[in-house]
């Protein structure tokens, strides 16, 4: 269950517990209006799996439906929330979505898309970048533990138990 779901949850159970109360009625309205918010939103199409956490909180997803693979190469879609809003020039980001690359031989990710976005619906667009270098020339080292490239290549490129450093 996303963060956000768990958060409407847990509204939603205050909103009952003083139903019939001014107080009940308005967290009532709140909900419905964030429900039908989240149901319009980019990522509510996306079926999503969450495949990690990072050392700062964010919960990295994959949208499983992107996923294609050949021999060593992997091409995902990949959105991070981070639960502390991450200041940045254009804004504070909630969300970045990225289509990215891996290769699974070499252990590197590169990206070739990118959006962040000032909420965790994917609604309110800070940023587009795409990126025009084709390859890996741009990566991102994996060797930082938990890291978005670390969590994505875990998940993608799972090594043999032999070759995992113990």
């Amino acid at each position: 269950m996303s963060n956000v779901a768990r958060t409407l949850a847990r509204h939603t159970r205050r909103a009952l517990a003083c139903a019939g109360t001014a107080l009940g009625v308005t967290l009532g309205i709140t909900l419905v209006a964030a429900h039908a918010a989240i149901a319009q939103s980019p990522f509510a199409t996306m079926t999503l799996k969450t495949i990690g956490t990072t050392p700062i909180g964010a919960t990295v997803l994959l949208d499983p439906r992107t996923v294609i693979r050949r021999d060593q190469l992997v091409t995902a879609t990949v959105i991070v929330h981070f639960m502390k809003p991450m200041p940045t020039e254009k804004g504070t980001m909630r969300s970045m979505k990225a289509i990215a690359h891996f290769d699974c031989r070499r252990r590197v990710m590169a990206l070739s898309e990118d959006w962040t976005y000032a909420d965790w619906e994917g609604k309110q667009l800070l940023a587009y970048e795409r990126i025009p270098t084709r390859g890996f020339s741009r990566h991102y080292d994996p060797a930082t533990r938990g890291s978005l490239a670390a969590i994505s290549l875990d998940y993608l490129c799972p090594r043999p138990a032999s070759a995992r450093k113990g």
